[in-house]
C-alpha cells in the first residue's frame, strides 16, 4: 500500500491505496495549529479502520505546497520521517492535487485555482487538463479577480466568501470526497515516476522569520 497525504490547508487529506483499492480520510483542522497533533494520529486511525499495519506501507506521496507554513512543514516532515526507514517518496504541489480532483469531477479544459495565501492574499495558478499554464504566484484578491475575468475558477469553500467574485466559481457538490478521489488518482500517477528525495517544500510567500531577518539587515539598530 502507498500512503498519500496533503496537509497544506485547514483540511488534512489522507489515503492508502494500491492498484485495486483505496481507503481515505479527510480531517478538518484549524490551519497549522493542530496538524502536528492530528496527522500521525489520523494515519494510525486510517490504517486501523481498515485492518492495515504500518509495515504494509511501501511508499509515501506527499503534498509539498504552497500552503500554510507550519501545516505544510508538518506534512513534509512526516513523509521525510517515514522515508528514513527506506520508503520511497514522491511530491506533488497543492495545485496539482486540486486540478486532479477538478478534472475527475468536472472534466474542464482550463481553470484558475486559488488557495488561501494568508494576510489577505491568494496562492493562484491557471491549469489546463494536464499542466500549469503559468507559474504559481501570490496575488491580492482584487488582482486575482482581474486576472480571472470570466474564465473558470475554483477555490475551497472555506475562502469563497473572502474572494466574493461576481463571476461564480466552479461548484463541487461533495468537495471532500472529490479531493480524496483526486488524491488517489494523482498518487497512482506519481508512483509511476522515479522517487523524489528529499521532498522540498514549495513556499511562495516568505516566512515571518525571513521577513524580519531582512528588515533587521536593512534597518540595523544603532547603539
Amino acid at each position: 500500500m502507498i500512503l498519500a497525504l496533503d496537509s497544506a490547508t485547514d483540511i488534512i487529506y489522507l489515503s492508502v491505496f494500491n492498484d485495486s483499492e483505496a481507503f481515505s480520510l479527510a480531517i478538518p483542522s484549524e490551519q497549522g495549529k493542530r496538524h502536528s497533533v492530528l496527522l500521525m494520529k489520523s494515519i494510525d486511525t486510517l490504517l486501523a479502520n481498515h485492518n492495515l499495519l504500518p509495515t504494509q506501507i511501501q511508499g509515501v506521496v506527499c503534498g509539498v505546497g504552497p500552503g500554510g507554513f507550519t501545516s505544510l512543514r508538518v506534512g513534509v516532515a512526516t513523509a521525510e520521517g517515514l522515508a528514513i526507514g527506506g520508503l520511497p517518496t514522491w511530491g506533488f504541489t497543492s495545485f496539482e492535487f486540486r486540478r486532479a480532483a477538478l478534472h475527475l469531477d468536472q472534466r474542464l479544459s482550463t481553470c484558475w485555482i486559488a488557495l488561501e495565501g494568508q494576510r489577505g492574499d491568494l496562492f493562484v495558478q491557471p491549469w489546463n487538463h494536464e499542466a500549469p499554464l503559468a507559474p504559481a504566484s501570490l496575488k491580492s484578491i482584487p488582482r486575482f479577480k482581474e486576472a480571472v475575468g470570466h474564465n473558470p475558477w475554483w477555490a475551497p469553500r472555506a475562502i469563497l466568501e473572502k474572494i466574493n467574485h461576481t463571476h461564480p466559481p466552479i461548484s463541487i457538490a461533495d468537495e471532500e470526497n472529490a479531493m480524496l478521489r483526486g488524491l488517489v488518482a494523482l498518487g497512482r500517477l506519481k508512483i509511476k515516476a522515479p522517487p523524489q528525495k528529499p521532498l522540498v517544500p514549495f513556499y511562495i510567500r516568505d516566512t515571518d522569520a525571513e521577513i524580519h531577518l531582512r528588515s533587521s539587515r536593512d534597518h540595523p539598530v544603532s547603539s
